[in-house]
């Protein structure tokens, strides 16, 4: 196989436990992109809240279509965890609008996945010399968001932890469709 799929379940997390790669929700479930930044050097930390269906109904009317449409947001009823790489070669933050799917890769499955083989992944490796010093090789992690496709490059997988809604600051998940 030329790919594989590492999906997350997390039912079961109590807030501040880490939880394993394996543990983040298995389904697809859309996440937001509450936080990103490198809290020290060469370091990644990813903060997502998860956004629920809301009972609010919309309509939506195209040309012969309509559609009811339930807004999705985060809400003090949300899941929120941690992703936190302690070492990465590399991201890349792409707005999820305008992001091509690979070549051959499905469509879907969980919200974070590691890619044996990827253009990023070739990218990364024809870029930097980070294996020939380091002795290891570069993995390729994608977390894909409501709004957002993080690729991350790194040696060794997320350190993942649940976190509890006064750990993040207030977030808008509002989208103004920019």
């Amino acid at each position: 196989m030329a790919y594989s799929f590492v999906y997350w379940k997390s039912e079961g997390a109590a807030v501040g436990e880490e939880i394993s790669s394996e543990e983040f929700p298995a389904e697809f479930v859309w996440f937001e992109v509450v936080e990103i930044g490198e809290p020290a050097a060469n370091a990644l930390r990813i903060v997502v809240a998860e956004s629920i269906a809301r009972e609010l109904q919309t309509e939506i009317v195209a040309p012969g279509v309509q559609i009811t449409a339930h807004p999705m947001t985060v809400g003090e009823d949300s899941r929120i965890f941690e992703i936190l790489w302690d070492y990465c070669v590399s991201y890349m933050v792409t707005n999820e609008s305008y992001c091509f799917p690979e070549k051959g890769k499905p469509i879907g499955g969980g919200a974070i996945s590691e890619w044996q083989i990827s253009e990023y992944l070739s990218f990364v490796r024809s870029s930097t010399f980070a294996e020939a010093i380091r002795d290891k090789v570069i993995r390729h992690w994608r977390l894909a968001t409501q709004n957002h496709i993080v690729d991350v490059a790194a040696f060794e997988p997320p350190q993942i932890r649940r976190l509890a809604p006064s750990e993040i600051p207030k977030f808008d998940s509002g989208n103004t469709g920019h």
